[in-house]
């Protein structure tokens, strides 16, 4: 497996922008489980306890409610009848509201506390897999793109090769053609095996 690399710089960016990701994903994630261990803690250690106390606070109070319509109808009035007990009746009504209210919201909170629970350990899990992989894979490729970029710029200064197109060495085939006899510095009048002989008498 290959892969051109045209800019240098481009791979310590990426490797900048992974350490980035990486501080960001694991503050994320530490954020993420203080969230849902500062839930649980609500749950399971206030609101529990809270709905407890005001469940026996209002019992408590529906407890007086009745005692006092219970009064209400035994005694009399200065005048001998009985007095009206529409007010002890509210109030008695009023307190059973609330204390059935609290019934509710304590096992609403239990049911909660539950769910959260399971959820938690499902969340966890997958918290744990995000940040194996950050602590391990993206950890990894960083220290790859470290090392490949120190590659990389040790290559580009000393050993990658020259230029094409320079003219300073040309190389055999780009030379100028020469005939053997420029070669030699002579032409064709001072070599003496061009030289024409010239007839003598008698002779043809």
């Amino acid at each position: 497996m290959s892969a051109r690399v045209d800019d240098i710089s481009a791979l310590s960016a990426m490797k900048v922008a992974l350490v980035k990701f990486t501080e960001s994903a694991q503050q994320s994630i530490s954020d993420a489980e203080s969230d849902v261990r500062r839930t649980l803690h609500w749950l399971d250690l206030e609101q529990t306890p809270y709905w407890n106390v005001q469940i026996r606070k209002r019992g408590e109070l529906v407890s007086r409610c009745k005692e006092a319509l219970r009064q209400k109808q035994l005694f009399k009035d200065s005048t001998g009848g009985r007095s009206s007990a529409v007010d002890e009746l509210k109030a008695l009504s009023r307190a059973e509201t609330m204390l059935k209210d609290a019934h509710e919201k304590l096992a609403a909170t239990r049911a909660h506390l539950r769910k959260m629970q399971r959820l938690e350990m499902d969340f966890r899990g997958q918290m744990q897999k995000l940040s194996s992989t950050l602590q391990l894979d993206v950890v990894n490729g960083i220290a790859r793109l470290t090392a490949l970029t120190a590659t990389l710029g040790d290559y580009a200064q000393n050993d990658a090769p020259a230029q094409t197109g320079s003219v300073a060495n040309p190389v055999p085939s780009q030379l100028p053609s020469q005939s053997p006899v420029e070669e030699t510095g002579l032409n064709h009048k001072d070599s003496p095996d061009l030289k024409q002989e010239e007839p003598t008498n008698g002779t043809v």
